[in-house]
């Protein structure tokens, strides 16, 4: 079979991915994928990048878009020409419109029409979908949702996409359950796909190796309002009185998405309440709220690449991962179940699905500090219940999110959802780009 995997327009994808969910997502799946099928990725071109490249048996295939970028940047700095357009209010924003990312998405679809896919698995941009239909009239089409955008943006728009899709898959329950809800027609055609992890390169450390007494907290993720590190700041505040002898290290990007991606479309009250927060001097108000005693506690760090992430994990006593909005999955917390730490979460979007409380970790309602601090203080005055949580969190991991099962869930949906291929080699046309010129996919990249 012959799979074309569209990464989202917004930026490159980097080799080997290790950093960003939906990267890891495409890079991971893709080169297991590759093991029987023929598998291509489009993605946006760096200009550090070459239009093509075959790593681990999966061909990269680049696209500058200057059109796009020019549109874009043309819309942000002109509100008229955005209302000329028809971009305007929260449910139809500029990112999701039609004409956003046009380029890109006529160019891979052009170019999916001269390799012949059989099947093309879309992450996240709908607006793609009806290009690609109209240039590849029965291809295969997956669109792949990580966020909640297809209940939440106007629905007369999405039902038409969605129409011309094969088969819609949601990284959690949470994202299918409020697609079939907004679509009930469509239901049968939704699914979920779990997220994953590298559960040989995440693994256990012997925690009796680690010195009596350490005490070291961890959160990983973008150091943003909607994943709640002030939350976390102040439980922190609270737990140094205790605990003083107790560390906090904050690793991620200390930036996040534009609102209108996130908080500009949810109706959601905890996400609501973070709106002021929303802005580029929050890491200036984490210090503000963070007391003098738990300051010299509090150590920040950037994102990390999986292997000196994995180290960290492996280091910490508890992984905690406060997120104020509906976490879609939340792939850093199965990488730290994975390490066998214990985790704490909160109860919202798809992190019930991974975490089962009491037993693989504790979870704690969004926002509520008091009861963050109190189920880390928990887990810290008892080890004998880290323990079997952080046992019980490995095996979930293994049995449920290895990248191995997430790649055959893929493939079983491939042929269940969309097309019985019967696992034969399709002889429509020779293998990825033997119809281009030598290290060109197709002419029109």
């Amino acid at each position: 079979m012959r799979v074309a995997i569209v990464h989202q327009p917004l930026g490159p994808l980097r080799l080997p991915a290790t950093t960003g969910s939906i990267e890891v997502w495409v890079f991971e799946v893709a080169r297991r994928l590759a093991k029987s099928n023929d598998v291509l990725v489009y993605s946006i071109r760096a200009s550090d990048q070459t239009r093509s490249e075959t790593y681990e048996g999966v061909r990269y295939c680049r696209i500058s878009t200057p059109a796009d970028d020019c549109l874009l940047r043309s819309c942000q700095r002109h509100p008229k020409l955005r209302r000329l357009l028809g971009f305007v209010g929260p449910k139809r924003p500029l990112f999701a419109a039609q004409l956003a990312y046009l380029e890109y998405a006529i160019r891979v679809a052009a170019d999916v029409r001269r390799q012949r896919c059989d099947l093309v698995h879309v992450l996240n941009f709908s607006q793609l979908v009806p290009v690609i239909r109209a240039f590849n009239p029965h291809v295969k089409i997956v669109l792949h949702m990580q966020c909640e955008w297809l209940s939440q943006l106007d629905p007369q728009m999405i039902k038409r996409r969605l129409g011309k899709c094969d088969l819609v898959v949601g990284c959690s329950e949470f994202i299918t359950r409020r697609i079939r809800n907004a679509f009930p027609e469509l239901a049968g055609r939704c699914h979920t796909l779990y997220n994953g992890v590298d559960v040989k390169r995440f693994v256990p450390e012997e925690r009796e190796s680690k010195a009596k007494g350490n005490k070291r907290l961890v959160f990983v993720g973008r150091i943003w309002a909607d994943k709640g590190p002030h939350v976390l700041i102040q439980a922190f505040n609270e737990i140094v009185k205790h605990h003083p002898e107790t560390r906090l290290e904050f690793i991620g990007w200390k930036t996040g998405p534009p609102k209108a991606y996130l908080v500009g479309l949810t109706s959601d009250e905890y996400v609501g309440g973070i709106m002021p927060l929303y802005n580029r001097g929050f890491y200036r108000y984490l210090e503000r709220i963070t007391s003098p005693e738990a300051a010299a506690r509090v150590s920040y760090c950037d994102a990390l690449p999986h292997a000196e992430l994995a180290q960290r994990l492996k280091d910490a006593s508890i992984a905690i991962f406060p997120s104020v909005w509906n976490e879609p999955f939340g792939m850093v917390i199965v990488e730290a179940m994975s390490c066998g730490v214990p985790v704490i979460a909160t109860a919202g979007g798809g992190i019930p699905e991974i975490v089962e409380d009491g037993t693989s970790g504790l979870l704690v309602p969004r926002g509520d500090s008091a009861a963050l601090a109190g189920a880390i203080i928990r887990l810290l005055e008892d080890e004998e219940l880290r323990k079997p949580i952080g046992k019980a969190a490995r095996e979930r991991v293994v049995q449920n999110f290895s990248w191995d099962k997430i790649a055959s869930d893929t493939l079983r949906y491939y042929h269940d959802g969309c097309v019985d291929f019967g696992g034969r080699e399709s002889s429509q046309t020779p293998r990825f780009g033997t119809r281009s010129k030598p290290g060109e996919v197709g002419r029109v990249i």
